[in-house]
């Protein structure tokens, strides 16, 4: 009887700490698929085509900021994947006006000159 009164409290120490380790393994995995779900960024395929179709767009790896240091012309965007490696520009979106206003205050439009 002493020895099932000793497991008993023994057990529960063991599946406590096995239940604090796996929550903290949990929340460490959404804080990384966070972390992974950054928007892409797009390159403009060509500076004479319309910069609200995201079908003029490809995806990029690097840096706009690098790619795009001027002011003058879209260059590349920052927006969610539509699942056709193309961006999603919506209608009236804040992100298509500030493509149409050349505005990179949000820093997910970069222009070139």
């Amino acid at each position: 009887m002493k020895k099932v009164k000793l497991f008993v409290p023994i057990l529960g120490a063991v599946l406590g700490f096995g239940l604090y380790v796996g929550h903290v393994k949990a929340e460490e995995s959404k804080k990384a698929d966070i972390e992974v779900k950054a928007d892409p960024a797009w390159t403009l395929n060509d500076p004479n085509a319309d910069p609200t179709n995201p079908a003029n767009y490809s995806p990029y790896t690097g840096d706009l900021s690098t790619l795009c240091p001027g002011t003058q012309n879209i260059c590349g965007i920052v927006a969610p994947n539509d699942g056709t490696d193309h961006p999603v520009i919506e209608e009236d979106s804040d992100l298509m006006q500030r493509i149409q206003n050349k505005d990179t205050s949000e820093s997910d439009v970069f222009l070139q000159n």
